[in-house]
């Protein structure tokens, strides 16, 4: 997934994080490392929140950090939603201020398909095997927190079905928890690809005040809270660019600022004492989120911190150690008895080395495999192009939403005059 002044969609940017829809060579959507360093750092925050869940670490400071901002360190929750925001804005990114280029429904399955499942399949089967093979339910885990041993109670044996059901995410009782507790995230954005397109297409043909108006009626009528954060970050893949000019320009105490408040806003829950997952608490973390996202692409200190080797390892890693690093540690947390703080040492360190290796091997041989593989057959073959010539399929992908006030509000669909 960089001087500033006003730009149009087709400009070319890098230096200094201005970003828009320009494509690279050979058609592939220009990539910001930032972006994906963001991502891993989320990750990582992820692990340390399922360790310090996972061994009940208390304390007069651990509580009083966990009740701060210095949350953000090992708030889960937030980063969670961070994936969600982050989602939005990269896939909406070579499209959404691009008035030449047109996304094609069909291939953007195709390839949405194809990144999320085969690492996805691996690490269901890949915690089936720990479970089976390593995970020691009766010695250690007892040990440790009720969350950490609230999960693997199933027997292969018994839940075939839910295995199959889990490897294609959908079917009568499909329990995201059983298998590998974190693939609730992954069913929400595979189910919200499917209307990534539209949405896209609603924010990009209608105005800054009709969005924000939408997203507040969405609210208001309770519409399920992550089609919400998914369109407030294709919106912000909208105007970043404006966004990002006043950030790029913003001098040192305005800019000290905006890191305060990002933070802020992005571990609100724990800063206001909110622990739960409640509507409006998530909408702030999302906000906080989006000025995050500016900031690393338009804040040159921040830009050169999430380029250094370190981020960007995490970040070409994230997706697989985001899948792989629960299941890990709930197999070393069963290995490694407790008896004190101290003996979390090696659990933590073990959990952690292991999960970046095996995530490092799955994005060297899974991941980027088959990414090449979705590019390669939606450019080389010519049935795709016929697929999305589709007339049906191009009135929808070269059509306008439009959203009026009468009464109440409506839709329909408008064929570009």
């Amino acid at each position: 997934m960089n001087p500033v002044k006003t730009q149009t969609s087709e400009d070319t940017v890098h230096n200094s994080g201005r970003i828009d829809g320009s494509i690279q060579k050979q058609g592939q959507p220009k990539r910001y490392s930032e972006l994906d360093s963001m991502r891993g750092l989320a990750a990582l925050t992820v692990f340390f929140s399922h360790f310090v869940m996972g061994n009940v670490i208390t304390g007069p400071v651990c509580v009083a950090l966990r009740m701060s901002p210095a949350h953000i360190i090992w708030d889960g929750s937030s980063a969670v939603i961070f994936f969600f925001v982050l989602s939005g804005f990269v896939l909406a990114l070579p499209y959404i201020n691009n008035r030449e280029r047109y996304l094609e429904l069909l291939s953007f399955y195709f390839k949405r398909t194809l990144r999320i499942f085969p690492a996805f399949i691996f690490a269901i089967l890949f915690s089936v095997a720990l479970k089976e093979w390593l995970y020691d339910p009766h010695i250690n885990i007892q040990n440790y927190s009720g969350w950490l041993n609230s999960f693997w109670k199933w027997n292969i044996n018994e839940n075939i079905i839910q295995l199959r059901n889990t490897l294609i995410m959908i079917g009568p009782g499909y329990n995201t928890d059983l298998f590998n507790p974190v693939i609730w995230s992954l069913t929400v954005e595979m189910n919200i690809s499917f209307l990534i397109p539209f949405l896209i297409l609603s924010i990009k043909k209608n105005d800054f005040v009709f969005n924000i108006l939408f997203i507040l009626v969405l609210i208001y009528l309770g519409i399920h809270i992550w089609i919400v954060v998914f369109y407030v970050g294709i919106m912000l893949a909208r105007y970043s660019s404006l966004l990002g000019s006043y950030i790029a320009r913003a001098s040192s105490l305005l800019m000290t600022l905006s890191f305060i408040a990002a933070i802020v806003l992005y571990t609100c829950r724990s800063t206001f004492r909110i622990v739960d997952w409640e509507i409006y608490p998530t909408y702030i973390t999302t906000l906080g989120s989006c000025l995050f996202i500016i900031l690393a692409l338009y804040n040159d200190g921040f830009s050169r911190f999430l380029k250094n080797k370190v981020c960007t390892f995490l970040g070409k890693v994230s997706y697989s150690f985001y899948l792989v690093h629960l299941p890990i540690l709930i197999t070393v947390a069963s290995l490694f008895p407790y008896r004190n703080d101290y003996s979390l040492i090696p659990v933590f360190f073990i959990s952690l080395s292991s999960a970046l290796a095996i995530s490092f091997l799955m994005y060297k041989y899974i991941e980027t495999p088959f990414q090449k593989l979705s590019h390669n057959i939606v450019s080389k073959y010519a049935f795709w192009k016929k697929l999305n010539s589709n007339d049906y399929l191009r009135k929808i992908s070269q059509s306008q939403i439009i959203f009026k006030s009468k009464y109440g509000f409506y839709c329909c669909l408008k064929k570009n005059m």
